[in-house]
C-alpha cells in the first residue's frame, strides 16, 4: 500500500481543496490579488508575521525572489527610460520642424485645460524649484525692459496688493518711525542743498540683473586665463586709443576729413567725422603692434565709445574750470560794482515779496551773467553751472560781506509806493 493510499479522506479533501484554490487564483489573478490586499489590510500583524516567518524558512527562495523582482524592476525602469527618450526625441524633431504649430497647440491645450495647466506647473515648480528659480533670473536678466513692463502692469491691475504691503509694513512701529525718519533727514537735506544752490544727492541703485551679470564677470576673470589675457589687452589698446587721438587730434581730424572726401568722390555712403577719425586712431594703434587678437568688434566699439565720453568729460571739466576762474577773476578786479549791483536786487526782491539772497551769491550770479558770453558752456548743466559758482564764492569767503542775510530794512517811502502827487 503506497502514500497514496494510506493518506486520509480529510487530509486528501484538504489537499483538493487547495489545489481548486491555487487553480482559481491562477485563473483570476485580478480578483486573487485583491483579496489578499484585503486580508491584509484587515490582519496586519497576522500578515507580518507570516511573511516574515515564510523567509526564515526559505532564506534562499527569499533571496531568488528578490533577485528575481530587482531584475524586472530594473527592466520596466529601462524600458520606461528608453520610451521617454524617444518621446523626448520626437518633442524635439517637432519643435524644431514646426515651432510655430506646437506654440500654437500649446497655447490651445492652456486654454482647454487651465486647472490641469495650474497642477502642472505646481507640480513642476514643487519638484524643480531651483531650476525654475534660475531659469527665471536669466529670463530677466536677458528681457529687462519685458519684465520691467510686465511688473508694471501686474501693478497697475493690482493696487489692493501694494497697499496690503504698506498697511501691513506700517503696522511695525519701529520700521514704519525709520521710515518717516528716513525721509525728514532726506527732505532736510535737498532743502539745504537747494538754499546752498547745490545739485540734489544723486544715489544710483544697482539693479539685480547688473549686479549678477558683475559677479559673473569676476568669477570668470578670476578663473580663467583666458578672459584675464582678453582683460589685459582690452586695458592696453584703450589706453593706448585715449592717449593716441588725445595727442594726435589735429592729425587725425585732418586724415578723418581727407577719407570723407575720398568717399564721397568714389561715391560710397557718406561717413560721420567722428566714425572716420576713430577708424584712422584704431589703425594707428593696431599699426604699433600691441597684441589684440583675442578683441572682438564689440570690444573695439566699446573702447570707442569709453574714449569719446572720456574726452567729453575732460572737456566738461575743462569748461566748468574756465566758469570757476573767470567768475572768480571778474569779482576780485569788479567787487565794489557787484557789491552795489548785489544791493539794489536784494531791494527789488524786497518790494517784490521774495526773499533775499547773500549778497556775496547775488555777486557772483551776476558776474556770471556778465561774463557768460566769452564762456563755452556747451558741454555744461545748470546745476554744473552752480556748482561752478559756488566754488567761485569757496574761494574768497571775505570778498563780500555775507552777513546781511535774512529781511532787511524796509526800503525808502519813495521806492516802497510811487507818489500819489501830481
Amino acid at each position: 500500500m503506497d502514500d497514496t493510499d494510506a493518506r486520509t479522506p480529510g487530509a486528501a479533501r484538504t489537499e483538493g481543496r487547495g489545489a481548486a484554490a491555487r487553480a482559481w487564483r491562477l485563473a483570476n489573478p485580478e480578483r486573487a490579488r485583491e483579496s489578499r490586499n484585503a486580508w491584509r489590510e484587515r490582519h496586519p500583524e497576522q500578515a507580518r508575521a507570516l511573511t516574515k516567518a515564510w523567509k526564515d524558512a526559505h532564506p534562499e527562495r527569499n533571496r531568488e525572489l528578490n533577485r528575481d523582482s530587482a531584475r524586472r524592476r530594473a527592466a520596466r525602469e529601462k524600458a520606461l527610460a528608453a520610451g521617454r527618450a524617444r518621446a523626448r526625441d520626437r518633442a524635439r524633431t517637432r519643435r524644431e520642424a514646426d515651432p510655430d504649430g506646437v506654440r500654437e497647440y500649446k497655447r490651445r491645450w492652456y486654454q482647454a485645460h487651465p486647472d490641469k495647466a495650474r497642477e502642472y506647473s505646481r507640480r513642476y515648480y514643487a519638484t524643480h524649484r531651483a531650476e525654475a528659480l534660475q531659469r527665471a533670473i536669466r529670463y530677466r536678466d536677458r528681457h529687462p525692459e519685458a519684465t520691467k513692463a510686465r511688473v508694471q502692469d501686474w501693478a497697475s491691475r493690482h493696487p489692493e496688493y501694494a497697499a496690503n504691503y504698506q498697511r501691513a509694513y506700517r503696522q511695525d512701529p519701529e520700521k514704519y518711525a525709520k521710515a518717516l525718519q528716513a525721509n525728514r533727514d532726506a527732505r532736510r537735506l535737498a532743502r539745504r542743498l537747494q538754499a546752498a544752490a547745490l545739485p540734489p544727492k544723486q544715489i544710483r541703485r544697482t539693479p539685480a540683473a547688473e549686479r549678477r551679470a558683475n559677479q559673473r564677470d569676476a568669477d570668470r576673470f578670476f578663473t580663467s586665463p583666458d578672459v584675464r589675457e582678453h582683460y589685459k589687452q582690452y586695458d592696453a589698446f584703450e589706453f593706448a586709443l585715449d592717449t593716441h587721438v588725445r595727442t594726435h587730434a589735429a592729425d587725425l581730424r585732418t586724415r578723418a576729413q581727407q577719407h570723407i572726401d575720398g568717399r564721397a568722390r568714389a561715391g560710397l555712403p557718406a561717413q560721420t567725422l567722428h566714425d572716420a577719425l576713430f577708424v584712422q586712431a584704431i589703425w594707428d594703434v593696431v599699426a604699433t603692434g600691441i597684441p589684440v587678437d583675442t578683441l572682438t568688434p564689440e570690444d573695439l566699439t566699446r573702447a570707442v565709445a569709453y574714449v569719446t565720453q572720456t574726452h567729453a568729460r575732460r572737456r566738461r571739466e575743462q569748461q566748468f574750470s574756465k566758469v570757476v576762474s573767470t567768475v572768480q577773476n571778474y569779482t576780485k578786479r569788479h567787487t565794489d560794482q557787484l557789491r552795489k549791483e548785489a544791493d539794489l536786487e536784494n531791494r527789488a526782491r524786497a518790494i517784490a515779496g521774495k526773499t533775499l539772497l547773500d549778497v556775496d551769491v547775488l555777486a557772483h550770479r551776476i558776474a556770471f551773467d556778465l561774463v557768460k558770453d566769452r564762456l563755452n558752456l556747451q558741454g555744461l548743466s545748470e546745476q554744473d553751472i552752480a556748482k561752478a559758482l559756488n566754488l567761485a564764492r569757496e574761494a574768497h569767503p571775505l570778498l563780500f560781506d555775507t552777513t546781511q542775510t535774512g529781511p532787511v530794512t524796509s526800503p525808502p517811502a519813495a521806492m516802497a509806493t510811487p507818489s500819489r502827487q501830481r
